[in-house]
């Protein structure tokens, strides 16, 4: 609604609006108001608005009705309003990518970095990537920068608390900071990596119109990002998706990098399926994995799915404890959180169908035996980009609310 409606109706309008062109193409009046229900006379005015604010752009003529007569204008979203810097820094590089204003990737770029890098010259080669992923959009302004870390992140003070596989840069690392210095007058957001792969699981990949979802991300470590509602949950100590923490075999003696024992991501870490290897090879010299002891990773991930579903001993065996524990701890995610989604990421992803569907067998007959459940279990299509994905989108979905108000 326009002049004389209230102010938050006439938003609401216009986001409904917007919502439309960033998820349909190109689109008339007309197929607005039918998609909308709002009245012609007001999506004229929200289109005028709109093209007034360059966001979005006329996009030639549209066909004509049965009934002939003048054909309609089309309109679209202006990809090229904004532009978006998303960073995600992992513990042997620094990724980076810039997208439109339709979150479509144009450029990436990669840096590699130590373990013994400091802070200081980590922040100079996130500098240059942004410098350089701007250097070629022509003047397009940049609605934000984004970077998805690991650790624990409070994304309202902007700072990294405190990061495990980082844990020489100590605590409470003004991260916020240390990108404007470098960017200039421009939006900086920084949080947990796994809170930005939620995000990309709902708006890019596999959640859909899911608005409970859990995105696990697992391999040689584990976190989860968590959607309620359609909003992404932090908790008061930023704590909330910290599963790999949560404590499922208080009898074990394994320590995890969080100082604790039984933590959920020592029990399903790529480095247990590793020392098991190691471990249970001399019982079975038999095993193709017996020859592979040296083999780390999404490659001994492969390895011991491949031999498991074939049928060896060792590759089964190794499998099972896996999944066993895997189960364990998605079976006390879905009682405290009861989601309509997980969502696995990372190095199990790729090992194909077999793990996924045996883990959703296991999930099923732990978890409220006697409630039938709908939950979904799937894997991601997303890849290493999902932090990146979910920081762009983040990015262009402040650039957009900004628009609205």
């Amino acid at each position: 609604m326009e002049a004389g409606k209230p102010k938050a109706l006439k938003q609401q309008n216009r986001k409904v609006v917007l919502d439309l062109f960033r998820n349909a193409g190109i689109l008339t009046a007309a197929d607005i108001t039918v998609k909308t229900g709002i009245s012609k006379t007001t999506i004229m005015k929200i289109l005028a608005h709109l093209v007034d604010r360059n966001i979005i752009v006329e996009a030639g003529k549209g066909e004509s009705g049965e009934e002939g007569g003048k054909r309609p204008n089309n309109f679209q979203l202006n990809k090229d309003s904004a532009r978006a810097v998303a960073i995600h820094l992992f513990p042997g590089a620094i990724n980076a990518i810039i997208t439109d204003s339709r979150t479509v990737i144009l450029e990436t770029k990669s840096s590699p970095i130590e373990a013994t890098d400091n802070v200081g010259s980590v922040a100079k080669k996130v500098h240059a990537m942004i410098r350089d992923l701007r250097s070629g959009n022509n003047g397009i302004p940049l609605a934000g920068v984004a970077m998805a870390l690991p650790g624990i992140v409070d994304s309202a003070r902007g700072v990294l608390r405190y990061a495990p596989r980082f844990s020489a840069w100590g605590s409470d690392i003004p991260v916020t900071k240390m990108l404007e210095d470098g960017v200039g007058d421009v939006p900086v957001y920084i949080d947990n990596e796994c809170r930005f792969q939620v995000m990309a699981e709902k708006y890019a990949g596999a959640a859909g119109d899911r608005r409970n979802i859990i995105a696990i991300e697992a391999g040689a470590g584990l976190g989860a990002g968590i959607m309620m509602g359609g909003e992404i949950k932090r908790g008061v100590h930023n704590l909330a998706g910290e599963i790999g923490h949560m404590v499922i075999n208080p009898s074990g003696d394994e320590p995890c990098v969080c100082g604790g024992n039984g933590c959920f991501e020592v029990m399903v870490s790529t480095r247990r399926l590793a020392k098991r290897v190691k471990e249970w090879s001399p019982e079975y010299p038999d095993s193709p994995l017996a020859r592979a002891a040296d083999v780390r990773g999404d490659r001994l991930v492969n390895a011991i799915f491949s031999v498991a579903e074939k049928g060896d001993r060792l590759g089964g065996q190794i499998f099972d404890e896996l999944v066993d524990w895997f189960s364990i701890g998605l079976s006390n995610l879905i009682v405290t959180h009861d989601p309509d989604i997980i969502v696995l990421q990372g190095a199990y992803t790729k090992a194909g169908d077999y793990f996924i569907t045996r883990l959703r067998e296991k999930v099923n007959a732990r978890v409220l035996v006697t409630l039938k459940k709908d939950v979904e279990l799937v894997s991601s299509e997303l890849g290493r980009n999902a932090g990146l994905i979910g920081a762009a989108f983040h990015i262009n979905n402040e650039y957009y609310r900004g628009l609205m108000a």
